[in-house]
């Protein structure tokens, strides 16, 4: 047995049931009684998700002995006091198939320590060691993760240390048949393991995200907050997320997302996928050390409110398609189209003329985490929203310099001051560190941008890097986004719908559009417009054969009851911004044109 204080043991226990087994060694325990709980919540998720709700079984003895407990809360146990060390074992259930709690089954299985090691409170601060054991006759199976190990075969079963509680929660872990791979950048080694059956060209993944990386930690002058860095990749046929953490991330993507051997070129799901790295990536600095002041400490106990989400997350989202461009994997016109998407997304529907992105920021917990159909009428993502704040900001710093100061230096700046030592940052040392970069138009821009829902000047700041913007109609209800209409309809049904062979189901509607007009509501299934059955097949045909101010019959299901109901069409409305770069010369500072 080891020697540290608190020492857990986590075993693979049974794939078939999604099962984890938990054994946690406490050699001094609280004499009076010991606490342990489990969190609400982790970092960079900001939902209460109540991780104790999976724990199935839960003993605890002292020298063979039964030790009594009481479930303080739903997250908390106080056990009997002992006069010495204590031994709980516990078993967790795993079917979350996502980058956030534990997933378990003869695929592979994932975890993050907040969903299975209780935290021993009053010795949070304490450093730990955890054996970690994969399930009997897996023979294949390996084990990947960013803790440091001190014994074990590489990727094999063995023992690992955290220096404390926050530290081991922040070391998720990925075991089943991994595909590894490595690679140096600026003498730190990154790995890539990837669980899931795919068909990956794992060398040119290897260079693409080498490069994205490359590119990162130039921006921050060579220096890596880590001494190795893990991508741990979850593989499905379709899905999509990613969880930053101190020298690692999980990330969920689907099958197609990953480039194999066989297709040349860029396609965009593979684009999307180096995206999605480099947000990851970016946030080891912006995030995991530089920070919010509110979250230094954690407290996985209940919600932690900041207003500062609009930078953390804005910022992040404003540089991982801007560092896949610098890294040469996306043309000018490509990120354009990119950034368009963006735009588009974040300022259509009435919810970004309605929720300001301070606001965004501080209710995450439940307007952005917990969206339902009405979330494009009610709220703005301090995500989208965000990064179009830094893209603002960024071309105001450069305009107001003639670009001899860039975006980048405000980070390195704030890095410098705020995150190198983890000391966190306000919302007013934000603010000044722009505005000592922007001056007084930066000062109204950031009033503007945060505190109200009043337009933001896009178009004249991407004219100054030669960038046109236009906002057009959109070619369907449905997008694309961000680019050119192919085929202009001169009726819209203001609503995203899935289409299906027996009708169209309507995912949100818009309010003020035709649809929420006429009484139609999300959930309604259209199956008919002036008595004639709509579809997958034939939809195109009605949009095009209507002008707007037409009145017709429509017909729905809402649930299992049939209604009626007079829509009157309306033009589309032109939220779909589109950008084309019109003089490549004034451009050139901020993108990486081709030399002709």
């Amino acid at each position: 047995m080891s020697a540290c204080a608190l020492h857990y043991h986590i075993k693979a226990a049974d794939c078939s049931g999604h099962y984890f087994d938990v054994c946690l060694r406490i050699e001094n325990p609280d004499p009076e009684g010991q606490t342990l709980r489990l969190p609400a919540w982790l970092p960079g998720s900001y939902m209460i998700r109540d991780f104790a709700k999976h724990v199935v079984e839960f003993s605890a003895n002292h020298n063979n002995q039964i030790l009594h407990y009481h479930r303080v809360d739903k997250q908390t146990w106080l056990l009997q006091a002992s006069d010495g060390p204590i031994e709980v074992r516990y078993r967790v259930y795993a079917n979350d198939l996502s980058v956030r709690t534990a997933f378990l089954d003869d695929t592979f299985g994932f975890y993050n320590h907040s969903a299975l090691c209780l935290e021993v409170v009053g010795q949070s601060r304490q450093p730990c060691e955890v054996d970690i054991e994969l399930p009997q006759g897996y023979d294949n199976w390996y084990l990947a993760t960013g803790m440091p190990r001190l014994r074990g075969d590489a990727f094999g079963n063995g023992r690992f240390r955290a220096d404390d509680y926050q530290q081991l929660i922040d070391f998720p872990v990925l075991m089943g048949e991994l595909t590894l791979d490595d690679f140096i950048v600026h003498g730190t080694r990154h790995r890539i393991a990837i669980a899931g059956r795919h068909f990956a060209d794992m060398d040119r993944i290897s260079a693409d995200l080498a490069n994205i990386c490359e590119n990162q930690l130039d921006m921050f002058e060579g220096a890596a907050p880590f001494d190795d860095y893990t991508f741990l990749v979850m593989v499905t046929g379709q899905g999509f997320g990613g969880l930053e953490h101190r020298n690692s991330t999980a990330l969920l993507c689907s099958r197609k997302d990953l480039i194999h051997p066989q297709q040349a070129g860029m396609t965009d799901s593979y684009r999307t996928f180096l995206s999605l790295c480099s947000h990851e990536y970016f946030h080891s600095w912006n995030i995991k050390r530089l920070r919010p002041r509110e979250f230094i400490p954690f407290h996985l106990d209940k919600e932690q409110y900041t207003e500062q989400l609009w930078f953390y997350e804005g910022v992040t989202s404003y540089y991982d398609d801007y560092m896949v461009h610098r890294a040469g994997l996306s043309s000018p016109q490509q990120y354009l189209d990119t950034l368009a998407t963006t735009l588009t997304r974040a300022l259509m529907g009435k919810g970004s003329q309605r929720q300001t992105l301070t606001e965004s920021s501080q209710l995450a917990w439940t307007t952005f985490y917990q969206q339902n159909e009405n979330a494009p009428n009610a709220i703005v993502s301090y995500y989208s929203k965000g990064a179009i704040v830094a893209l603002c900001a960024d071309l105001l710093i450069r305009k107001q310099s003639n670009h001899s100061f860039t975006l980048d230096d405000v980070m390195r700046q704030l890095w410098l001051e705020y995150g190198k030592d983890e000391r966190g940052t306000t919302m007013d040392s934000l603010i000044d560190c722009l505005i000592d970069a922007g001056g007084a138009e930066m000062r109204s821009l950031l009033q503007r941008a945060l505190h109200t829902t009043h337009p933001l000047p896009l178009k004249e700041l991407l004219s100054f890097v030669g960038v046109e913007a236009q906002t057009l109609a959109l070619e369907s209800d449905n997008g694309p986004f961000g680019k050119a209409p192919r085929v202009e309809f001169q009726v819209s049904l203001g609503a995203r719908f899935t289409a299906r062979d027996h009708g169209l189901e309507l995912v949100q509607v818009y309010e003020g559009g035709s649809a929420y007009e006429a009484g139609l509501s999300a959930g309604d299934l259209l199956i008919a417009i002036d008595n004639l059955q709509i579809n997958a097949t034939n939809q195109l045909e009605f949009f095009s054969r209507y002008q707007a101010g037409d009145k017709v019959v429509v017909h729905a299901f809402r649930r299992d009851e049939l209604k009626q109901r007079e829509l009157q069409w309306q033009a589309p409305e032109r939220i779909n911004w589109v950008l084309t770069l019109a003089d490549p010369a004034k451009a050139s500072p901020w993108l990486s044109i081709p030399r002709g």
